[in-house]
């Protein structure tokens, strides 16, 4: 392994410089603060999609199994509804696997 020596002046190592590095950040969230002032969250009329996650707790019985059975924790565990659905007609194709 051989190691190759760059002759580098001091004005091209401040660019990796710690302190250089944390203005030019300051810089660029200065920048953003001006420039992107809408509030976050988006208000709930420009949003794509109204989904809400519902819980449905996962209960055992006494033997140790799945209260419901297999396919329960199945439906329980994994959400099969899809936000875009809701929002068909924002996309123009579908984005979803499940359409």
């Amino acid at each position: 392994m051989s190691r190759h020596i760059l002759s580098l002046s001091p004005e091209q190592l401040t660019a990796f410089d710690l302190d250089a590095l944390i203005a030019h950040a300051e810089l660029l969230n200065q920048h953003n603060r001006e420039t992107f002032t809408d509030p976050f969250p988006k208000a709930p009329s420009r949003w794509l999609s109204h989904y809400q996650f519902t819980s449905h707790p996962i209960a055992l019985t006494s033997q140790g199994d799945v209260d419901g059975g297999l396919s329960w924790l199945v439906g329980a565990t994994l959400d099969f509804n899809c936000p875009c659905r809701e929002a068909r007609a924002v996309y123009s194709r579908p984005v979803c696997p499940l359409l």
